[in-house]
């Protein structure tokens, strides 16, 4: 489960990241 937890959270920030980045570039 922890193992589980943590790719969640991973993918999570991925996202965060892919959002940031795309808003960066969109400027």
């Amino acid at each position: 489960q922890r193992l589980g937890a943590l790719q969640q959270r991973d993918t999570a920030m991925l996202h965060t990241l892919l959002h940031d980045i795309e808003k960066k570039l969109a400027k």
